[in-house]
């Protein structure tokens, strides 16, 4: 009994081995500066781990109740900022990069002067990305971004 049980905690670990995470387009750390929802044009922020293929563009869905005054800044793990032209329409931010950004890459994106309603809410964000290579765009995911009271 005891070799069976070892035999498949062993086996359900296996998978995990094969499971290359750089070749995954997300990442957890987002957030709000300052996170207070009745502070008006706060910066909202979130990284995004470049997928294996690259990227040569991003398209961001902004959520409904959120308006983008101000401008758009991608710096990459470093802080060292990443070449890109940014525009914002129809509840988008479309992010062009001037040279596709590798996959070594982790991007820290910060939409700036964001103006909320001014109540607690977890604003979700989903991102698109065109791949370099492919010129596919494909979801990479959402983000999540918190303000309280």
């Amino acid at each position: 009994m005891k070799k069976i049980l070892i035999a498949s905690l062993i086996a359900s670990f296996l998978p995990m081995g094969f499971i290359n995470s750089s070749a995954f387009a997300y990442d957890i750390k987002s957030g709000a500066l300052p996170s207070y929802a009745r502070v008006q044009n706060a910066t909202h922020y979130f990284t995004l781990n470049v997928p294996k293929i690259g990227l040569s563009s991003l398209t961001i869905q902004i959520p409904k109740g959120i308006k983008i005054n101000g401008e758009v800044k991608v710096d990459n793990q470093y802080n060292q900022p990443i070449n890109s032209n940014f525009s914002i329409k129809n509840n988008q931010v479309i992010i062009d990069f001037l040279s596709p950004v590798s996959d070594s890459d982790t991007l820290i994106i910060s939409l700036k002067n964001v103006r909320t309603t001014g109540f607690s809410e977890n604003w979700i964000y989903r991102i698109y990305g065109t791949m370099a290579k492919l010129n596919e765009t494909i979801p990479l995911g959402s983000r999540q971004v918190q303000t309280y009271d």
